[in-house]
């Protein structure tokens, strides 16, 4: 996401392949999704982002993008965040 195609991002890029199973995420996410904070300064941070994928994983990819930009919502109490948020989810089925 936001890569440009430059020599330096030539002379560093390494491919992998994947292989995924029935039921397997990739999921793909900006840090304003685990920055968000609350009126206490407290991060989303990854252990709660990492909890509500596990409580989550059997909904779909386009479920799972707005559950967990509603649960950010609802920890940081705001619809104003100082970074965007942009996420990537993909479900594999067969």
């Amino acid at each position: 996401m936001g890569l440009r195609k430059t020599e330096d991002f030539s002379e560093s890029l390494q491919e992998y392949g994947l292989e995924f199973k029935d039921n397997d995420w990739f999921i793909m996410y900006t840090d304003g999704f685990v920055e968000a904070m609350n009126s206490e300064l407290d991060e989303f941070g990854e252990n709660r982002l990492i909890d509500v994928l596990k409580e989550n994983h059997k909904k779909s990819a386009r479920d799972m993008v707005d559950i967990l930009y509603n649960k950010v919502q609802t920890f940081s109490k705001t619809d104003a965040h100082h970074d965007d948020m942009t996420m990537i989810c993909v479900k594999a089925t067969k």
